[in-house]
């Protein structure tokens, strides 16, 4: 039976459960009291290799907090990620010019999130650029027509602020 090399490198690849357990280990290893330690036979363990177990500790704190800045400004999933691209957004809104209006306006008066506009249009191409809205389907309404659904932080900010569109 061969060893598996891959498969017990797959099990070191860098992940936070990773980085968790080690931070969570070698920080018991480095803070218990002593009785503990004692209590779980690795006294011997820690005094001879307590700097090492301090760079693992401070290795894996700045791979997990390294890990959890990047899921929080990076995933748009994130609610500070979220909160910060419509509080980014909301400029936009807030700066349009006389044509964006005439888009944005078809959706908030008819109450629906879908308008359908050629593929060439440069308004609503710019629209979709500054993500107020997106093409909903790769597959054409007709030859050239395509279904744009406007994002819905976009829609209420609209509603909530009707001037905007005038």
């Amino acid at each position: 039976m061969a060893l598996d090399w891959l498969k017990i490198l797959e099990w070191f690849k860098p992940r936070p459960s990773l980085y968790l357990a080690i931070f969570l280990a070698s920080g018991v290893l480095l803070f218990a009291p002593e009785q503990i330690v004692r209590l779980l036979a690795l006294d011997a363990i820690v005094s001879d290799h307590r700097a090492w177990i301090g760079a693992l500790f401070l290795v894996s704190a700045c791979l997990l907090l390294a890990q959890g800045s990047g899921w929080l400004f990076a995933n748009t999933n994130s609610p500070l990620y979220r909160w910060w691209q419509t509080r980014r957004l909301h400029v936009f809104l807030e700066d349009l010019s006389s044509p964006e209006k005439a888009v944005l306006k078809k959706f908030v008066e008819r109450d629906e999130t879908t308008q359908y506009f050629e593929y060439q249009d440069g308004v609503v191409s710019g629209l979709v650029k500054k993500r107020i809205l997106w093409r909903a389907s790769d597959l054409a309404a007709s030859f050239t027509t395509f279904a744009y659904n406007i994002q819905p932080w976009a829609r209420e900010y609209l509603r909530k602020y009707p001037k905007l569109l005038q």
